[in-house]
């Protein structure tokens, strides 16, 4: 009979320090896998800044490149506007003029 006791004893220990080995595993694999999370969550925010850079610096060069268009286009319609102001404006005057004193 004693001896039984003893080995139940024993089995009841040996059942205890599985568990806690279990728990001790347990607990070293949840620090693996929080690790991990962190290392893939990090490795995605890095490239997800980076497209992020990337797509900032196609918008720019692609607003510089619209600005520079529509400064052309401005500067055009400035030469044009000058073009007809230099053959016009004297008959614009001599129009005004007249229209002032009735004539």
């Amino acid at each position: 009979m004693q001896s039984i006791i003893k080995q139940l004893i024993e089995l009841d220990e040996l059942a205890r320090e599985m568990i806690d080995q279990a728990k001790d595993q347990k607990k070293e694999l949840i620090e693996h896998i929080d690790e991990e999370k962190a290392q893939i969550e990090s490795e995605y925010i890095g490239r997800a800044d980076r497209r992020l850079q990337i797509i900032s610096d196609l918008e720019e060069k692609n607003m510089k490149n619209m600005v520079h268009a529509i400064q052309m286009r401005n500067d055009e319609m400035i030469g044009e506007l000058q073009k007809q102001y230099e053959q016009n404006h004297q008959g614009w005057e001599d129009e005004i003029f007249n229209r002032c004193i009735g004539r």
